[in-house]
């Protein structure tokens, strides 16, 4: 038969802990310190006081299962970062350059580049006399590209009167218009190539910008020939605004350009 033996200190009992109700007390414990637990029963770990000193810390390896996350402390530990706004993300280059041309690969961009672009666009005058907006010719915000004006030309189609173009630069634009595609490259027509810039026509501003020059045209094609001197930066644009001397006037207008990358 066994013999019971009760563990005491004179008074408190060591219980046998077989059952729920016969818990044991247990503290771990260097001498020092002690190893507690929180009202839930988890353990609480302190990593002890922040210090600058990195032989202090403790590693923390950051999964999700399959991968894990580099430290990226080294050459042979990059990781990989996606600059995003949530709607554009960040081209990186081969040579290691962060693009700013939005949801613009770079290989497009240069697709876009270092060509000779044209746009065209037919603008109707009811009126005398009346200034009419015709087209907001615009290097948009983030495109990534110088544009060089090479010329801009106009042409009287009714050819009943005068007609005058001014070209204003970097209006107030209260409503942008409809937007134009861009017609054709004069490098090779059939093959039919985008344009990062934008045209649009029945703009409204609040102001018109500043004036750069003027142009009429009669009968003939009247031609501004800038021999690449204007240069529009990103963020820029023309407004071109046309007025004849009669009624029911219809004129042309050409664009030709260049894009270049930044």
């Amino acid at each position: 038969m066994a013999s019971y033996v009760t563990h005491t200190d004179g008074d408190n009992y060591l219980p046998t802990m077989d059952a729920v109700d016969r818990c044991g007390f247990v503290s771990i414990t260097d001498g020092t310190n002690t190893l507690a637990l929180s009202d839930t029963g988890a353990v609480n770990t302190n990593q002890g006081t922040k210090t600058s000193d990195l032989s202090n810390a403790w590693p923390t390896r950051v999964t999700d299962g399959s991968h894990y996350q580099p430290t990226m402390d080294a050459v042979a530990r990059p990781g990989f970062v996606k600059i995003t706004n949530g709607s554009y993300t960040a081209d990186v280059t081969s040579t290691g350059c962060i693009m700013t041309c939005p949801s613009i690969s770079f290989s497009a961009m240069e697709a876009k580049a270092n060509r000779l672009f044209m746009t065209t666009g037919d603008f109707s005058m009811a009126l005398k006399d009346v200034a009419y907006t015709g087209m907001l010719f615009k290097n948009p915000l983030g495109s990534g590209l110088e544009v060089y004006i090479r010329n801009i030309s106009l042409a009287n189609l009714t050819a009943t009167g005068h007609v005058f173009c001014r070209i204003y630069s970097n209006p107030t634009i209260t409503n942008i218009g409809t937007n134009t595609a861009i017609n054709t490259t004069c490098a090779n027509i059939s093959a039919i190539a985008s344009s990062v810039v934008h045209t649009d026509t029945n703009i409204t501003f609040s102001n018109i910008g500043t004036h750069l020059t003027s142009n009429v045209s009669y009968t003939e094609q009247s031609t501004l020939d800038f021999d690449y001197g204007l240069l529009m930066q990103p963020n820029t644009s023309l407004l071109l605004v046309f007025q004849s001397s009669a009624n029911n006037q219809t004129v042309t207008t050409n664009i030709t350009y260049t894009q270049v990358l930044l």
